[in-house]
């Protein structure tokens, strides 16, 4: 039975890929992960020993950061269209959560635009987007009032 494909992004060290893999339905083509610390547990638990990785030979299998990726491989990434059943991950939400401080000015909210120009380039059939409560809130307190970042990741899909 061929298994549903997936992109794992923001991987760490592959909590949502051992869940994929433990489901036995689907099989990742490659993950992204900036640290590279998370990058070789990942490696270790999940391409090593498990095989659950179908890695392309344009990547090299180590640690990247989302922005490098785009800037590089946005021609291989779009050549994956119609291949990849899923794109995973959940950008850092430090700057979001509600358990700290909400600061709308958090260089690592970006993350959140690079992971809508992969989103872009890819056309996955699903996304799984995964990150705090707090993504949902307005910033209040801010320069930028009121904006609601999940509505940043909804609204380009919903652009004819």
């Amino acid at each position: 039975m061929a298994k549903n494909t997936y992109i794992d992004l923001f991987a760490g060290c592959g909590g949502l890929s051992l869940g994929f893999f433990n489901s036995n339905q689907w099989k990742a083509k490659f993950a992204i992960e900036k640290s590279p610390d998370a990058f070789e547990t990942l490696r270790y638990n999940l391409i090593d020993r498990k095989n659950h990785f179908d890695w392309p030979e344009w990547l090299p299998m180590t640690n990247h950061d989302i922005n490098e990726v785009l800037k590089n491989y946005s021609d291989k990434l779009r050549s994956l269209r119609g291949s990849i059943d899923l794109v995973a991950g959940g950008p850092p939400c430090q700057g979001f959560s509600t358990a700290g401080r909400r600061v709308e000015s958090d260089n690592r909210n970006k993350l959140i635009e690079s992971y809508v120009k992969f989103i872009r380039l890819v056309q996955p059939k699903l996304i799984f987007f995964e990150n705090v409560k707090g993504f949902t809130q307005k910033f209040d307190k801010n320069k930028i009032k009121g904006r609601i970042y999940s509505e940043y990741v909804k609204n380009p899909f919903n652009e004819k």
